[in-house]
Order: structure tokens, then C-alpha cells, then sequence
């Protein structure tokens, strides 16, 4: 009786980890791919310098349809994190940000925990502008 106890409980908790790290896989990897469209499509205006930056809502709403589509069939909760920050690291308030920092947390099941952020900065169209 007690191997059988004993083996019910390892047989599940090796069912946990295996799909636990499948899951984590998979998020990882969707965070990872974090389509590039979404932060070009958000590159549309200059400003008076002749200074690309992001449309704040396009990619609010970009990132969040992307992890709708991706991330909520894999995790019953998660949260993302968007932050505008300026070319020099510094919080963005005047709406013509140059970088977006994406951060993600997941909680996958008892023993996996995902978090991770990425930063994006519109670089190759600003050294363009200063040649």
C-alpha cells in the first residue's frame, strides 16, 4: 500500500514537471518571437528633430492582442509589464519615447514561474537621421 502511494505521488509530480516545462517552454519561446511587426507598425510619426518614436497606444494594444492570441490558451493568469523610457534610459512623460521595455510574469504551475522582459530602441532609423 505504500508503494502504491508512493509511486501515485511520484508519477504526478513527474507529470508536473514535464508539462510544467513544456509550458514554460513555450512561453518562453512566444516571448522570445515577441513580433517585431508590432513595434514597426508602431514607428509612424517624427518628430521636429526628424526623430522616430513610438505610438504609445499602437503598442499597448499590439502587445496586448499578441499575448490575447499566444500566451492565454497556455496560463490562466498572467501579467505584462510595458514601460516607455527615452534614449538615455530615463522614463518617457513626453509621449516621443525611443525605447519599450516589455516584461512578462506567468505562473505555469507550483514549480515554474515565468518572468522575463525585453527592451526595444528604434536604432537603425536614428543612426540614419544622424548621417
Amino acid at each position: 500500500m505504500t508503494n502504491i502511494i508512493f509511486y501515485t505521488l511520484l508519477l504526478s509530480i513527474s507529470t508536473s514537471f514535464g508539462l510544467g516545462a513544456m509550458k514554460y517552454s513555450t512561453i518562453n519561446r512566444t516571448f522570445m518571437l515577441l513580433q517585431r511587426s508590432v513595434f514597426e507598425y508602431a514607428v509612424i510619426t517624427i518628430d521636429e528633430n526628424n526623430y522616430p518614436y513610438y505610438d504609445e497606444q499602437l503598442i499597448k494594444e499590439g502587445i496586448d492582442n499578441y499575448f490575447e492570441n499566444n500566451i492565454k490558451p497556455i496560463v490562466n493568469k498572467y501579467t505584462t509589464g510595458i514601460i516607455f523610457l527615452n534614449d538615455n534610459n530615463s522614463l518617457c512623460v513626453n509621449g516621443k519615447c525611443q525605447r519599450v521595455q516589455v516584461s512578462l510574469k506567468a505562473n505555469i504551475n507550483y514549480l515554474f514561474n515565468f518572468e522575463k522582459s525585453m527592451t526595444f530602441t528604434i536604432t537603425s532609423l536614428m543612426e540614419n537621421n544622424h548621417e
